[in-house]
């Protein structure tokens, strides 16, 4: 049963990402959405695919590494006498299959070349709905999928609407799986104790909500407060979470979690409900209100794909925005734009405002007094650390704004031990107002730098005996005061990458990022194994680079704390 719940886990945090990487269709995407009246106001999360996603062409340009990486979702089926188990294996080996190209796809599930997809909560119930072209072709897969593993279902009808039910549950804990088709949508949700009279009635598009999320136009303020793609939109609604557990009626999870403490006798977040609980941690949801997520771009074609995505958890406390905004430093280029290398990262902070951010910030979350228990012990054990220590820390470093690396390329080749490093290009910096002062500081706590002489010029001087590596090393470390930069740096690439610091300027950008090129990584990896004839423990040999450039950026501005995730995957290997 364990696995049964982690493979369904797998699924749906699966379709909630597939939704958030997705767009095309036309302008506005609400018109004639009849999908969004059913949906309600107050749901907890939403993850929607708004406009037509062209499914096949996203098929066509999977890599094998895309498709191999789903099979390995669900290795931990195989093998499993449960029917459930069976159940979803089976059919988890024909998706794996249809992925062979786009039109196998979808004539294998019955969906229209573009597809519309939403995820959302009633209460605690999971809804999942996809549009689906063809239900003779879906309701004959979960045929196929029934005679293969011994799985039932029993048949059932709500109104005019007949669907099926697949017990997953056993004799202490009910729990259907409800599958059915409606306004040309398949619909996927559960049936527990704790469902009210109207859940399913609801979820099978049966009867509308009094107040829709289409009522609301809160995916439409979102799109325009962030300047999101009209494609897709998705969200946590912190509020209605607290409301949930902070009241017995106030929502529908309200009711639903009331209900099942009442069959357990017991209630885990009877504390919370208390008056002084309930208003306190509300006025904590009226400060982080809810955190969104949408595209800044997309693009699909036969052989690529690429999405951008933004996160921003919504903040209303303007004192942490701003004591975090302060804190922001720089982050050099070759972090931001790989241009051929292999990894990144850094860390932009300005350690002048680190201590004073950090004061305002205990000091904010220290301010109200709170009465609510869970609170204040929090209080309690904060209040037990002193940000002005944090001061002392990064008093010698002053000026410093961020502290950057990277891997630019490297090589391997067969020595008598296995593989050795053939070459390596790579570079570090420290980014400053006085890089000469921060250098002359260094040495006080790195002896053997006190020999070492770095001329204002920019002129590079080798440091390799400094760090005593071993002589057979390709590595021939140079150091090198470049602009406002304090930089350490090994190959012509890492002297390349040095020279462009040189020009730029060290302004407030971000606050942390990494970013990597996942066939840049693996490839020297698996040219070592072919060279070799290995085939050890990682088993390189068989190893095939998924071509996929990742960016990851961490920021902040007056709306509140932003992720940037960046994302473009090739089909085929175009390095």
């Amino acid at each position: 049963m364990k696995k049964i719940l982690i493979a369904g886990a797998i699924v749906a945090a699966g379709a909630v990402g597939y939704w958030l990487s997705q767009e095309t269709g036309s302008d506005n995407p609400f018109e004639q959405n009849t999908a969004l009246t059913y949906i309600p106001s107050d749901t907890a999360l939403f993850s929607g695919q708004l406009q037509p996603f062209p499914i096949k062409t996203y098929v066509n340009s999977l890599s094998d590494a895309d498709k191999n990486a789903t099979a390995e979702l669900f290795e931990g089926l195989s093998g499993e006498d449960d029917p459930r188990a069976k159940f979803l294996f089976d059919l988890s080996q024909t998706y794996i299959a249809s992925l062979e190209k786009g039109a196998t796809f979808i004539q294998t599930w019955g969906l229209a070349e573009a597809i519309r997809g939403y995820f959302y909560t009633l209460g605690a119930i999971p809804v999942f709905k996809l549009d689906i072209a063809d239900a003779s072709v879906f309701w004959g897969q979960l045929d196929k999928a029934e005679t293969s593993s011994g799985m039932t279902h029993s048949q059932a009808q709500l109104q005019d609407i007949n669907y099926r039910v697949y017990a997953l549950g056993d004799e202490e804990n009910s729990l259907d799986m409800i599958v059915a088709i409606n306004h040309n949508r398949l619909i996927v949700t559960f049936n527990t104790e704790l469902n009210n009279d109207d859940i399913l009635d609801t979820a099978l598009e049966l009867s509308s909500m009094p107040k829709s999320l289409a009522d609301t136009g809160a995916l439409e303020k979102i799109i325009e407060k962030y300047s999101f793609s009209h494609s897709s939109i998705s969200f946590i609604n912190h509020q209605s979470l607290i409301t949930g557990i902070t009241t017995t009626e106030g929502n529908r999870l309200a009711q639903q979690l009331t209900r099942y403490a009442t069959q357990e006798g017991e209630d885990a977040f009877s504390e919370l409900k208390q008056d002084n609980c309930r208003i306190e941690l509300q006025g904590i949801g009226a400060n982080w209100p809810q955190t969104v997520m949408g595209l800044k771009g997309f693009a699909v074609s036969e052989d690529s794909s690429m999405f951008d995505l933004t996160t921003v958890v919504e903040s209303n406390n303007t004192v942490i925005l701003k004591a975090l905004s302060d804190m922001r430093g720089f982050i050099p280029h070759y972090v931001s734009h790989l241009d051929g290398a292999v990894a990144a990262m850094g860390l932009g902070l300005d350690v002048s405002k680190i201590s004073g951010s950090l004061t305002d910030i205990w000091d904010n979350l220290l301010m109200p007094e709170y009465q609510c228990e869970p609170l204040a012990q929090f209080q309690q054990q904060l209040a037990q650390s002193d940000p002005a220590m944090v001061g002392m820390m990064t008093g010698m470093a002053q000026g410093v704004m961020g502290a950057s690396a990277a891997l630019l390329d490297y090589k391997l080749t067969e020595g008598n031990d296995g593989a050795e490093l053939k070459s390596v290009d790579a570079i570090a910096s420290i980014s400053s107002d006085e890089p000469a002062l921060l250098f002359n500081m260094m040495k006080m706590f790195a002896p053997a730098l006190a020999e070492v002489s770095l001329p204002i010029d920019g002129t590079a001087t080798d440091v390799t005996h400094v760090l005593a590596l071993p002589g057979e090393w390709p590595i021939a470390l140079k150091m090198a005061i470049k602009g406002k930069h304090l930089v350490i740096f090994n190959g012509d690439k890492g002297q390349v990458a040095a020279e462009h610091l040189s020009h730029e300027m060290v302004v407030k950008n971000d606050l942390a990022m990494l970013s990597f090129d996942s066939s840049k990584m693996l490839e020297p990896l698996q040219a070592y194994a072919e060279m070799a004839g290995t085939n050890d423990v990682l088993d390189l040999s068989q190893m095939k680079p998924q071509n996929m450039e990742v960016k990851l950026a961490l920021d902040v501005d007056n709306k509140g704390i932003v992720l940037h995730s960046y994302v473009k995957s090739f089909k085929n290997n175009q390095n």
